[in-house]
């Protein structure tokens, strides 16, 4: 056998153990995690951590912008999840000679150790400690199911194929820990010439929908499609649907829920309100519009805090922590 029996990381190994179809069918886990991300080398980095008596407070080292901070989790038992927050100061750079302050709050975790791996008789995985995977008879994966170990949620994806076996649609969907069935997030549809994707179209609850066009030329093998389009992707347009309200003031699209306005003079009110079908002539009569109204599932209208132009809202407040360049902020933890 030729399997990797073991790997090392930060000066963490895993131990991994394999059957004799030289499947892994376990793996020892780390009982740690590791922070690493850049700040300006003259701030100062430290990461807080929740505790039984209070917060700790710990320091990072250092090596020029770089941070990093090895993490001491407790995965003997079930997988062990915790909150922490990164924090960047730059003392007496802003202005007045005030602070800089950036915080990121995230999660670092660690599976249960060891981690169990199953597979099907056409030796297909099945199960890791995150996700539950599905195949057809003709071992297509058609379903993952990710579960959220900090929140209990889970996310679904569910894949269709058509007779050449090519990928057409995937449908996301997505349970929290207080709801008894999934609900649909987006779908997405794909259209082909050939073997080469020429078209994803998806469609997001409460954002409308996205269109991705893809340009292909020749290929590796000199024609358009010899060597099944490997080589010859030339360009990818895409066309987002835009939200502009009374004044022609453009809302930028942020992920299902969120839309983020920026008003002339108060680039900050990150305010937003959503309203349903029923609720948006009123807001149409006021001059908000909607491009491609047909297309989207739920309209969304960023108002400047008038509090008499909600109507049944359900709010959103968008945060952007004020940062220096170069000081933390999010994709800093690597897992």
């Amino acid at each position: 056998m030729n399997e990797v029996q073991c790997a090392s990381r930060y000066g963490d190994t895993e131990i991994y153990t394999a059957n004799n179809l030289n499947q892994y069918i376990q793996r020892t886990i780390p009982g740690a995690a590791h922070v690493a991300g850049t700040a300006d080398e003259d701030a100062t980095v430290t990461i807080n951590r929740p505790t039984i008596s209070g917060t700790s407070v710990e320091p990072v080292t250092r090596q020029g912008a770089y941070f990093h901070k090895k993490l001491l989790l407790d995965n003997s038992v079930h997988a062990d999840a915790e909150e922490i927050e990164v924090l960047g100061v730059k003392a007496g750079a802003g202005t007045g000679g005030v602070d800089i302050v950036s915080a990121y709050t995230g999660f670092v975790w660690a599976a249960k150790s060891p981690e169990q791996f199953t597979y099907d008789a056409d030796g297909n995985m099945l199960s890791d400690s995150l996700r539950k995977s599905e195949w057809d008879a003709e071992n297509r994966l058609i379903a993952v199911t990710v579960s959220n170990v900090v929140d209990g949620s889970l996310t679904r994806v569910e894949m269709e194929y058509d007779y050449m076996s090519r990928r057409v649609s995937k449908k996301v969907y997505s349970k929290s820990s207080s709801n008894f069935e999934f609900q649909i997030s987006s779908i997405s549809y794909f259209l082909y010439d050939g073997w080469n994707l020429i078209r994803e179209i998806t469609t997001a609850t409460g954002l409308g929908s996205i269109t991705d066009s893809y340009v292909w030329g020749l290929d590796l093998s000199g024609s358009l499609q010899g060597a099944g389009g490997i080589g010859g992707l030339l360009a990818r347009y895409r066309s987002v649907h835009r939200y502009y309200d009374g004044q022609g003031m453009l809302i930028t699209p942020l992920q299902a829920g969120q839309v983020c306005h920026h008003p002339p003079g108060n680039p900050e009110n990150k305010h937003t309100l959503r309203i349903n079908d029923s609720a948006w002539p009123a807001h149409q009569a006021h001059g908000g519009r909607l491009v491609d109204e047909g297309s989207a599932q739920g309209f969304y209208y960023a108002c400047d805090g008038n509090v008499s132009e909600r109507i049944n809202p359900q709010i959103t407040i968008l945060i952007t922590p004020s940062r220096a360049e170069g000081v933390p902020g999010s994709g800093g933890l690597i897992p």
